[in-house]
């Protein structure tokens, strides 16, 4: 071949048997190195019985084949690219030439183009006109990035070459050089046609909890739902520790966010960082996320090992007020520090953010002022919020309970100016030790036409008081440690008193 590059002549090479013969046919190429002319296509003569796309009794399908073929070979190329060879027994005669290796890299090459033009009846004509051999390597060749046909297919959205692909049994859990699968690819494209025929052709159950992630993060809510239903782990992490939910929450996508949460996806789960949904949300200032993780039972406190950050403390700090907002409605501590010592407020005003300034000032004058705001702190919300705490910290759900039972007694003694003589730290503790606090919650109420407390209630908030009176005593959350039954008894108590106090309310 000259410069120019003149026709190449067809070679015949004869078989072992020395009857039929295996025949490679070249066309008219361009200029050495130049892609963009003719290129070689691989034929074959094979005897009967082999393996073959095309009949020989349908005359018109086959001419119709091969015209899509001839046109495939003759469509530019539009970029160079370097791709793997396919395995000298791949080639007709058996003995692999420079020619014979030019013309699989040139095959590979105008398949991939075909895909990135989105011609699929000339992809499949071209593919399916190749040898049984040279298909089934051509399912593993791979681009300069690592990319097979198939990840191809999937990136161009191209469902036909994928569902062809597919039937020629490629493997689908192939990955490309990043690590990722065709799946993954599909999902986060989201594709739910090209998904759901990669999950038929066979991907793997941890491939398809991986590609999750990728789907929750763009919020494509159908892929999600279709890799859940299709056995999907919502509870997946990958190597940094990152769940679907993480990036759902992180990304704000509400949908996926309740979808995963309605699969059992844990909202405490943290990553390599110990950042949790609730922070990642809170630190977007997703507060519709924060709302739905909260009532799902995702610790409002919880901080990370490293920097000892608080969903209300990232809030804080990237100053999303409304974040703010439904996390101290949610009971979260204003006063908790992070590794700096410095609260939200302290970042709040490093910011210079008078609306979180104002938040976060204000917050503290509800908690000796509640008459102002009645339920302000929402207890029936912080109720449901420990409930769902119960079994993963108890102690936090105990003191919690009991600040929250010193909240709604407070409140209570407010509203009785019988009780304005009667003062004290601890309200649990002045009910157990002051016999006139006991007697205005009952015979008092009574008299009055009002709803008095329970004996039982009584005598269960009397013995909390001992409770509170350990907690005054020794504060810090880590200094003792309590079980569940100890929550769940808090719990209990703090529920009835809650449903007491509403009919009080109601009848008031």
């Amino acid at each position: 071949m000259d410069e120019e590059g003149t026709a190449l002549q067809a070679r015949r090479a004869p078989t072992s048997g020395g009857g039929d013969e295996s025949t490679m046919f070249i066309f008219h190429a361009g200029h050495p190195g130049d892609v963009t002319g003719d290129v070689p296509i691989p034929s074959t003569t094979l005897p009967p019985g082999s393996d073959v796309d095309m009949v020989d009794e349908d005359n018109d399908a086959a001419a119709s084949a091969q015209q899509d073929a001839d046109a495939a070979m003759n469509m530019p190329v539009r970029k160079k690219i370097r791709l793997s060879f396919m395995p000298d027994e791949t080639c007709g005669s058996g003995n692999s030439t420079d020619d014979e290796k030019d013309m699989q890299q040139q095959l590979q090459l105008r398949l991939f183009g075909l895909l990135r033009t989105g011609e699929s009846k000339h992809f499949a004509a071209l593919f399916t006109q190749q040898p049984a051999k040279t298909r089934h390597t051509l399912l593993s060749v791979k681009d300069e990035i690592g990319f097979t046909l198939l990840m191809s297919a999937v990136k161009y959205s191209n469902l036909d070459a994928c569902r062809l692909l597919v039937a020629h049994h490629v493997d689908v859990n192939e990955l490309n050089d990043k690590k990722c699968s065709a799946l993954f690819l599909a999902a986060q494209k989201g594709m739910v046609p090209i998904t759901e025929c990669l999950l038929d052709g066979g991907a793997s159950s941890e491939y398809r909890s991986a590609a999750l992630v990728p789907a929750a993060h763009f919020g494509h809510i159908d892929v999600v739902n279709l890799l859940l239903a299709r056995g999907a782990d919502a509870n997946y992490a990958n190597q940094k520790g990152t769940t679907p939910l993480m990036r759902a929450a992180q990304e704000g996508q509400a949908a996926v966010v309740s979808a995963l949460l309605g699969k059992d996806a844990d909202s405490n789960a943290a990553n390599m960082e110990g950042m949790t949904a609730l922070m990642l949300a809170s630190q977007r200032g997703h507060a519709d996320i924060a709302e739905i993780l909260i009532s799902a039972g995702a610790l409002v406190d919880k901080q990370t090992v490293r920097h000892s950050s608080t969903a209300l403390l990232l809030a804080a700090k990237r100053g999303h007020a409304g974040a703010i907002t439904m996390l101290l409605t949610a009971g979260a501590d204003m006063f908790l520090k992070d590794e700096r010592d410095k609260t939200a407020l302290d970042n709040a005003a490093r910011r210079g953010n008078d609306e979180l300034i104002r938040i976060l000032t204000i917050e503290p004058l509800f908690r000796l002022i509640v008459h102002f705001l009645p339920l302000c702190r929402m207890w029936t919300i912080q109720l449901r919020n420990l409930t769902h705490h119960l079994h993963v910290d108890p102690s936090h759900v105990v003191h919690k309970g009991i600040h929250i039972m010193d909240e709604v007694l407070y409140d209570v003694k407010r509203d009785l100016p019988h009780l304005d003589a009667v003062t004290g730290v601890g309200q649990l503790v002045l009910l157990r030790d002051s016999p006139t606090y006991q007697q205005v919650l009952t015979t008092w109420l009574h008299a009055a036409g009002d709803v008095p407390v329970p004996a039982g209630l009584l005598d269960d908030l009397r013995q909390h008081g001992d409770l509170q009176g350990v907690l005054l005593r020794y504060p810090d959350v880590d200094a003792i440690e309590f079980g569940v039954p100890v929550a769940s008894k808090v719990l209990a108590t703090l529920q009835w008193l809650l449903v007491w106090d509403e009919e009080r309310r109601r009848h008031s």
